[in-house]
């Protein structure tokens, strides 16, 4: 192989390297960015975080693990200190108004962020003006409202997910003050122990006999405890007692139905005695007047009384009358023979009633006739003597 042979062939494997080199920057550095702008089929979103650690440009923007789109642009707004932060999302995912963007940590090792749209708490909704009665819960209802396609280009409630080693170092700080409490406390228990060996050491004999009195309080507690589980241990009384258990529910509304019904009665008797009450007030309009009037009464009631003593003197001097046969009754009573008389009088009297009817009824319809009569011929001819059929035949006149 010759020098010029081996020039070339140096010569093709560094162009091919320069090329992959320059392939892999387009698809994974700048050159992605670059590309996705010239196809123009993305979307920008300005999200607000309080704070962006990590986060730079072309920093992964995920959703549930898959890769949507980058980070374009970061600014930190001097006024007050909150960072926004401009993604560029492939125009075929879709974000919805109930998620919202949260920046993790992509690694532990290298300590790379990441930004993840997750669903968004209730609170995070309930801000929103999803609430819709208010009652600061979200139901099914509003969290489906919620479930829509964020038409805006700008979200203001970005949340920073802990880093642990913030944390760690967070707890790192005050692991000194946990040591100096502990410390403290230690010292605490040192004091008290010693009180309490200076306690012991001085009173050696109440101890004992504390002890001692402890010891035949729980050998008086045991025999209680055995005469007591000798008592439940009996058979009848076991059966007894579940008996009574089964029956308590029974009870118990018996009870509430006895209140029950004792609550009605007192509803009852008040009413009555409502209605008493009216009753007298009615009572006392009505006994005002008679108490006003009641001399007037008595003096009534009193002649009333003397004239009824009055009348019933004069029915016993008029009934006394009709039994000594003096009076016209008394006859009449006591004389059969002009009883007698005075029936066939009244019969007399009803037959010439009878008789005396055809006769009403002649004079009736005479007088009926002569009051019809114009000229009075009726009453002329009747007053006439000529015998009916006597005097001349001849018409008028001759």
């Amino acid at each position: 192989m010759d020098e010029r042979t081996l020039q070339i062939r140096v010569g093709v494997v560094v162009l091919t390297a320069v090329a992959i080199t320059g392939i892999l920057v387009l698809l994974f550095g700048e050159g992605q960015s670059v590309f996705r702008v010239w196809q123009g089929d993305d979307n920008a979103l300005c999200i607000e975080f309080a704070e962006a650690p990590g986060v730079a440009r072309d920093t992964p923007v995920r959703k549930s693990g898959v890769l949507i789109g980058r980070v374009a642009d970061v600014t930190l707004n001097e006024k007050d200190g909150t960072v926004i932060v401009e993604l560029t999302l492939f125009s075929k995912y879709t974000i919805y108004r109930d998620e919202v963007c949260r920046i993790g940590t992509n690694s532990l090792v290298t300590g790379d962020a990441v930004l993840e749209f997750v669903r968004a708490t209730d609170d995070v909704l309930i801000e929103r003006k999803f609430d819709v009665n208010n009652d600061q819960v979200i139901d099914e209802t509003e969290r489906a409202a919620a479930h829509e396609k964020w038409k805006g280009d700008y979200m203001k409630d970005g949340i920073v997910q802990g880093d642990p080693f913030t944390s760690m170092a967070k707890i790192a700080d005050r692991i000194p003050q946990t040591l100096a409490g502990i410390e403290t406390t230690a010292a605490d228990i040192s004091r008290l122990a010693q009180g309490l060996t200076d306690v012991v050491s001085g009173n050696e004999n109440r101890l004992e006999s504390i002890l001692a009195q402890a010891d035949e309080a729980l050998v008086a507690l045991t025999r209680t405890m055995q005469r007591v589980e000798a008592i439940a241990g009996d058979p009848e009384i076991q059966a007894n007692l579940k008996r009574t258990l089964s029956e308590l529910p029974e009870l118990v509304d018996q009870g509430k139905q006895t209140f029950l019904d004792a609550r009605n009665t007192l509803d009852e008797i008040e009413r009555v005695t409502k209605k008493a009450e009216e009753n007298l007030e009615n009572l006392k309009g009505f006994t005002e007047p008679l108490s006003a009037r009641g001399p007037e009464m008595v003096a009534d009631a009193a002649a009333t009384l003397v004239n009824i003593q009055n009348m019933t003197q004069e029915l016993k001097l008029m009934s006394e009358r009709v039994q000594s046969s003096r009076g016209t009754l008394g006859l009449l009573i006591k004389d059969p023979e002009l009883y007698q008389r005075l029936n066939s009088t009244a019969a007399n009297l009803e037959r010439l009633t009878v008789r005396l009817g055809p006769i009403l009824r002649d004079v009736h319809m005479l007088t009926d006739k002569l009051a019809r009569d114009p000229g009075g011929q009726l009453l002329k001819r009747m007053l006439d003597p000529t015998p009916v059929g006597a005097g001349s035949k001849l018409p008028r006149g001759y």
